[in-house]
C-alpha cells in the first residue's frame, strides 16, 4: 500500500468512526479498485448508500468464512440502496469504470474493518465476475413504497372480511409498522415483492396474496421473464423435494431422487424460507408443501418456488446447482442445471412426459379400466377456456358411464385449487340424490356494501356494484363488522339431475383443493355423495374469504394483491383445520420412485 492510499485508509476510517449512525460520509473509490467495509466487524450492520456519480458501481456482499458472494447486485449512477451485512459478511463496493467515482455513505454503527483493494481481473469467463442479480427488476423510491404500504394498509383493513379473524388490530398494525421500517431508498422491485409477500402472508388468507396471474404484465416479465426456472418437477414429503420430472440434461436424475441442496442452500432452509410467504387459511399449515412444491409445468401456470426462490435465493447465473440422491440408497450426487424459460420446461416435459404432466387447459375421463371410470379435473379456473362447455362435458361424461355400465367412478381432483363454484355444483348434481341447500345452514358477510371510492383508480373487479352499492333488498346488518348477504343475492340449491351417477363414487383429494374444491369436499363429507380418499385438505373450516374480489394495484410498485370481500362463515363453531379424509392415503418416495398412485390403487384394492 501506498503513503498515500494509508492515509486515505486513515482519514476515511476516523471519519467514519465518527459519523455512523448521524450523516453521510463520502468514500472516494479510485478506477479499478474496490472499498472493502466491515472485514473484520463481528456483527451486522446496515449500509445506506449514494453513488454521488453518473457511472454504475457493483455492490456485494462476501462470506468471511467461505469466500462465497451471497448478494450482489448494481448501484446506477446518482442511485440510492440500502444493504444489511450479517455478522459473517463483508461489503465490496466495486468500481470497474476508468475513472474515480464517490458514493456516500452512513452505516447505522461504528464498523471494524474498512480498506481499499484493487479488483481482482476478469473476463468474460471468469467465474468471479461480478454479475447482476438475475431477479431483481428496477430500483424504488421509499417514499413512494411507504405511500403504497399505507394505501394497501387502508384497503385491508376497510374491505377484507378476514383482516381480524386470525390477527388483532394491533397485531395488524405491527405488522404493517415492520413492513415500513423495511423499506429503503433504492430498494429493488424483487426486494420489495419479497418482504410484501410475507407480511400479507400474516392475514393468513389463502385468497389474499401477490397473484402472478393479476400482476402488471411489464412488471411480470421483466421479472419472470428469462431464463430462471427449475428445471425439475418435485413434491415436497417429509421436509423432503422428491423428483417427479426431469427436464434437464441431466438424465441420471430418475423419479423418487431426494434434492437435499440447491445452490448450496439446504433443501430445510429453502422450505423454511419460502414458507414465510406460503398461503394458508387459518392455521391449517397443511397445503405448505404442495403449495411450495413444482407440481404445474404447464407455461400457463405459476409455481410459487419458481417465484420467491430467486428472490430469497439471489441468482446470477441462469444454473442450478444441486445435491441429490437416487432412490435405492446410491451415493450423494452433485450436477450443475441449465435454468430454463417457462416454454422451454414445458415443452420438455410434455415431450418426455406426455402422460403424466397435467394439462390445466383440459379435464379428461380415463375409461380404460372397465370397472373403474376415472374423472380428472385439474382446475376449476375454466372462464379463459375456448368453446368450453362445462355443463356439456359433465353430461357426456356422466352418459358415457352410463352407458359402459361402469359402477365405480374416482374423482381425481388433487391439485386443484379452484376456481368457479358452477362446476363444483354441476358435478355434485350428477353425484346427489336429494336437493342440496343453498347455504348449508352458513353465512355470506361482507364488510361493506359500497367499496370507498378512493380505491377504485387502484382497482380492477368483476362486479362494478361494489362500487355502485349494493341494493339494500340484497342485504342486512349482521352486527358491528358485517353485512349478511340473502340468498336472493345469487346463491342458489343444487338439485340432483334425473341421470345422476348410482353407482360407488370417490374423491381423490389433498391439500392442494382449497377454494371451490375445499367446499366440495365439505360437502362430499357432510352429504355422504362420494368417499373422500387422499390427505387433509387445504382451506378451514372455520369459513373461508372468496366469492368477489378487488384486484388491487399498488400505484407505486405496480405490484397487486387480490383482496376478497366475501366470507362464506360456517354455522357455529368449527376447527382450525382442513377437511380430513374417511381414508388417509399417504404418497411416498417409493411411490414416486415407481410410479405408482397409492389413491388409485387403494380404490382398485375395494372395488374388487
Amino acid at each position: 500500500m501506498t503513503k498515500q492510499s494509508f492515509c486515505r485508509n486513515l482519514v476515511f476510517l476516523l471519519t467514519i468512526a465518527l459519523s455512523a449512525c448521524a450523516s453521510y460520509s463520502t468514500i472516494g473509490i479510485p478506477a479499478g479498485e474496490e472499498f472493502v467495509l466491515g472485514e473484520q466487524e463481528n456483527s451486522s450492520f446496515r449500509a445506506e448508500l449514494k453513488n454521488l456519480s453518473s457511472a454504475t458501481l457493483n455492490v456485494r456482499t462476501i462470506d468471511k468464512i467461505t469466500g462465497e458472494q451471497t448478494q450482489g447486485f448494481t448501484l446506477p449512477g446518482r442511485g440510492q440502496t440500502q444493504l444489511r451485512a450479517g455478522r459473517r459478511e463483508t461489503v465490496l463496493l466495486s468500481n470497474p469504470t476508468t475513472r474515480a467515482v464517490k458514493v456516500k455513505a452512513r452505516l447505522s454503527k461504528s464498523v471494524e474493518g474498512m480498506r481499499y483493494q484493487q479488483m481482482p481481473e476478469t473476463n468474460p469467463s471468469n467465474d468471479n465476475q461480478i454479475k447482476a442479480e438475475l431477479v431483481s427488476g428496477r430500483l424504488l423510491q421509499k417514499d413512494s413504497l411507504l405511500a403504497d404500504i399505507d394505501l394497501l394498509e387502508r384497503a385491508l383493513t376497510e374491505i377484507h372480511p378476514g383482516i381480524y379473524r386470525y390477527n388483532s388490530p394491533e397485531s395488524i398494525n405491527r405488522e404493517f409498522d415492520r413492513l415500513r421500517a423495511q423499506v429503503y431508498a433504492g430498494m429493488t422491485e424483487a426486494a420489495f415483492m419479497k418482504i410484501l409477500a410475507q407480511s400479507i402472508k400474516k392475514i393468513r388468507c389463502g385468497h389474499t396474496y401477490l397473484n402472478p396471474w393479476n400482476m402488471n404484465a411489464a412488471l411480470r416479465e421483466r421479472m419472470f421473464g428469462g431464463r430462471i426456472y427449475f428445471p425439475l418437477g418435485f413434491s415436497i414429503l417429509n421436509e423432503q423435494f422428491i423428483v417427479t420430472h426431469n427436464a434437464s440434461e441431466a438424465s441420471g436424475i430418475r423419479p423418487g431422487a431426494a434434492i437435499t441442496s440447491i445452490n448450496g442452500i439446504s433443501a430445510k432452509t429453502i422450505l423454511d424460507s419460502l414458507s414465510t410467504i406460503a398461503k394458508v387459511d387459518g392455521n391449517n399449515n397443511s397445503p405448505v408443501p404442495h403449495y411450495l412444491s413444482v407440481s404445474n409445468v404447464n407455461a400457463s401456470h405459476w409455481n410459487a418456488f419458481d417465484l420467491y426462490f430467486p428472490l430469497f435465493f439471489p441468482m446470477e447465473d441462469a444454473a442450478f446447482t444441486i445435491d441429490y440422491q437416487n432412490y435405492g440408497a446410491e451415493p450423494m450426487q452433485t450436477v450443475t442445471l441449465k435454468a430454463l424459460k417457462k416454454e422451454e420446461r414445458e415443452a420438455v416435459m410434455k415431450q418426455r412426459f406426455s402422460n403424466s404432466v397435467s394439462d390445466n387447459n383440459r379435464w379428461s375421463l380415463d375409461l380404460s379400466n372397465p370397472d373403474l371410470a376415472v374423472m380428472r379435473l385439474n382446475t376449476f379456473a375454466i372462464w379463459k377456456w375456448k368453446d368450453f362447455d362445462q355443463a356439456k362435458w359433465f353430461k357426456q361424461s356422466f352418459r358415457t358411464i352410463r352407458q359402459l355400465g361402469i359402477s365405480n367412478l374416482a374423482i381425481d381432483i388433487r391439485g386443484n385449487g379452484g376456481g368457479l363454484s358452477e362446476p363444483r355444483n354441476e358435478l355434485i348434481s350428477y353425484l346427489i340424490q336429494k336437493e342440496l341447500g343453498c347455504s348449508d345452514g352458513g353465512k355470506v358477510l361482507i364488510r361493506t356494501t359500497k367499496v370507498n371510492p378512493v380505491f377504485r383508480p387502484y382497482s380492477r373487479t368483476w362486479n362494478e356494484i361494489i362500487f355502485e352499492g349494493l341494493p339494500p333488498q340484497f342485504y342486512t346488518r349482521y352486527d358491528d363488522t358485517f353485512f349478511e348477504l340473502k340468498e336472493e343475492a345469487g346463491c342458489r340449491n343444487i338439485s340432483p339431475k334425473k341421470n345422476r351417477f348410482k353407482g360407488q363414487a370417490f374423491i381423490l383429494g389433498g391439500p392442494g383443493n382449497v377454494s371451490a374444491t375445499f367446499t366440495l369436499l365439505q360437502k362430499a363429507r357432510h352429504y355422504g355423495f362420494a368417499t373422500f380418499v387422499g390427505q387433509e385438505s387445504g382451506g378451514n373450516q372455520q369459513g373461508i374469504n372468496g366469492g368477489e374480489y378487488l384486484f388491487f394495484y399498488l400505484p407505486h410498485s405496480q405490484m397487486e394483491v387480490d383482496i376478497p370481500l366475501k366470507y362464506l362463515a360456517p354455522p357455529g363453531e368449527r376447527p382450525d383445520e382442513g377437511v380430513a379424509p374417511e381414508v388417509e392415503v399417504t404418497l411416498t418416495q417409493e411411490d414416486i420412485a415407481q410410479g405408482q398412485d397409492p389413491c388409485i390403487d387403494y380404490i382398485l384394492e375395494v372395488i374388487k
